[in-house]
């Protein structure tokens, strides 16, 4: 069984932390349906750093043995003096942070990973690393991040959990199907420029030509149509071909 430490910015009902924290130390039955057949891992500790009226970490925490630290680096250490996990989650993902002059959110990625990354150097090992979400809203610091993990020869992963899951079969047998593209115009790449971050546009584009013909393709085409009348991406979505 590996143990996990999760370091996460805040932690209220629908909350990031809540949808992947809660889930982890309360498994379900149908997890299996998801190919999630047996645990193999679970939280042994925890870092929150807000903790506003609708917080429920420390009420699952308590009810589930998962100790909350006041630090990230005693979180890690397990109140110890060195590394004492063997992966890290960091969930930096809402809170009371302050905007910046293009209305992104800075949570503070970055800086939780610093904290991460001081705790492999005094301990001489590191451990995998899994960011929620993109590694930072500043490009730069993004870089930062990516090559700390290379230099450091521990592996660093960002993202959204959701494309590594199995898809529960219907009870027909037949496998269920979905697309979404949900996008945050400001807050959805790791750029730090306003121009930078309408260059996902295209992705759009890429999950249309790949969505098959008929009623699928025409939802994901009248899902882009609605994402152009946007008038910072009608610039960088093509024309769409006529649909059948």
């Amino acid at each position: 069984m590996l143990n996990i430490a999760v370091v996460t910015t805040v932690y209220f009902p629908l909350s990031h932390a809540d949808v992947i924290i809660t889930r982890w130390i309360k498994p379900l039955a149908t997890d299996a349906d998801w190919g999630w057949s047996e645990q193999r891992s679970k939280i042994v500790s925890i870092y929150i750093d807000q903790f506003p009226d609708t917080d429920i970490g420390r009420e699952i925490c308590q009810r589930h043995d998962v100790p909350i630290f006041d630090t990230v680096a005693n979180a890690l250490c397990r109140g110890g003096n060195d590394l004492a996990v063997d992966a890290v989650l960091l969930i930096g993902e809402h809170g009371d942070y302050a905007d910046n002059e293009i209305g992104q959110k800075l949570y503070p990625r970055k800086e939780l990973f610093d904290k991460i990354v001081d705790v492999f150097r005094t301990s001489n090992r590191s451990v995998p690393v899994f960011c929620d979400k993109h590694l930072s809203w500043n490009f730069d610091w993004a870089l930062e991040m990516d090559r700390t993990a290379r230099e450091m020869g521990f592996l660093l992963l960002a993202g959204s959990s959701i494309p590594h899951c199995l898809r529960p079969r219907a009870r027909s047998g037949k496998r269920l199907q979905s697309t979404a593209v949900v996008m945050n115009i400001m807050d959805s790449t790791v750029s730090n420029s306003h121009k930078q971050s309408l260059n996902h546009a295209p992705a759009a584009n890429a999950v249309y030509d790949r969505l098959p013909r008929g009623k699928v393709r025409k939802s994901g085409a009248s899902l882009i149509k609605i994402a152009g009348q946007y008038s910072s991406w009608k610039q960088h979505l093509r024309p769409l071909k006529p649909l059948p």
